[in-house]
């Protein structure tokens, strides 16, 4: 089959992964494909794990979510206490420190990130400025905060990130921004949410056209080792004294030859058949615990696959006969004519 290599920029290439992709027929979709993969073993390498409320129910598997936690710096969280459209002023439930330039991100009502604008100190440290150029550009794209932002009144408070970044996990700090990946109820009613960081230039690597194919002569593929199945062993035919096994596998893929081999203590092997179309067969054995092997070799390695039988007989033999008796009834009957 044709190949492509997919690299991604600064990769030295040394030892790169073949993978098959069912489906891809076409050079640069593979290309793409692998760009893509290769992107998603680089930059997504963080897995947060918590356990929430009742609201982790509503996240499905792919569904973008910021994470704010202060330990590895992944910024601030607050809920909304107050909104003033006229000056731009956030008033936070709980004090929120700024220093340099600090960005926000708002969860709107159906829980989507809104932003990320950046913001400054107010008169209080619970008191936060959005930008005004930043506000501008947000709501044209995303629609303005007042349309949303909840400061109580008997619903949910709308909650704000803050951090010393936008948000992009290419960026040192910030929220977090992860995908879900799983969702697991836990004790209590709870949600057990797993994530994995996210990263724009994981959508980004399958951007452009791959390499151009090689005009020398290509190597030779090498092939992949013989696709063997389960073997089947059974006793169908012999006596619990006698026994004898009946052995199958299907045939596989990339086989040349098969070898089936018999053990009865798993470390001296004798080998009973072999052959490029021996895939089944029968073999007298003793009645003990048996193992069966066989192997497949071809151009690309070889696989083995083992059977255990346990034929080992729990209850004594029969003894020896060594006399009959026999004894005759004879009846005599009489007619009278």
């Amino acid at each position: 089959p044709d190949e492509v290599r997919a690299t991604l920029p600064g990769s030295a290439g040394q030892t790169p992964a073949r993978i098959q992709a069912f489906g891809i027929i076409d050079r640069t979709r593979a290309w793409k494909h692998g760009m893509y993969r290769a992107a998603q073993n680089r930059f997504r390498r963080t897995f947060p794990y918590f356990v929430s409320g009742l609201e982790g129910r509503f996240l499905a598997r792919g569904k973008k979510v910021l994470v704010s936690h202060p330990l590895p710096e992944w910024g601030k969280a607050a809920d909304v206490a107050g909104w003033f459209p006229e000056t731009r002023l956030l008033r936070l439930a709980s004090p929120v420190e700024v220093s340099g330039e600090t960005w926000m991100h708002l969860r709107d009502p159906r829980g989507r990130p809104w932003g990320p604008v950046r913001v400054t100190q107010g008169h209080s440290a619970s008191q936060l400025v959005i930008d005004a150029d930043d506000l501008e550009d947000v709501s044209a794209a995303q629609g303005a905060p007042s349309s949303f932002i909840r400061t109580g009144g008997g619903g949910e408070r709308t909650a704000a990130v803050t951090g010393p970044a936008a948000g992009d996990a290419a960026q040192a700090a910030g929220p977090l921004e992860c995908l879900v990946m799983a969702a697991a109820p836990a004790r209590g009613g709870r949600v057990m949410l797993t994530l994995v960081n996210d990263d724009p230039r994981v959508y980004a690597a399958d951007e452009g056209d791959p390499p151009a194919p090689p005009t020398g002569p290509v190597p030779p593929s090498i092939p992949a080792a013989p696709n063997l199945q389960p073997i089947v062993v059974s006793q169908n035919i012999g006596s619990k004294y006698a026994p004898r096994l009946a052995y199958s596998v299907a045939p596989a893929e990339g086989a040349d030859i098969y070898i089936w081999s018999l053990s009865y203590d798993h470390v001296t092997w004798e080998v009973m058949r072999e052959g490029t179309a021996a895939i089944s067969g029968e073999v007298d054995v003793l009645p003990s615990t048996v193992w069966i092997a066989c192997t497949a070799i071809g151009r690309g390695g070889r696989s083995r696959n083992e059977a255990l039988r346990d034929l080992t007989i729990t209850e004594a033999p029969p003894g020896e006969v060594t006399g009959l008796t026999t004894s005759i009834a004879s009846s005599i009957s009489s007619c009278r004519r």
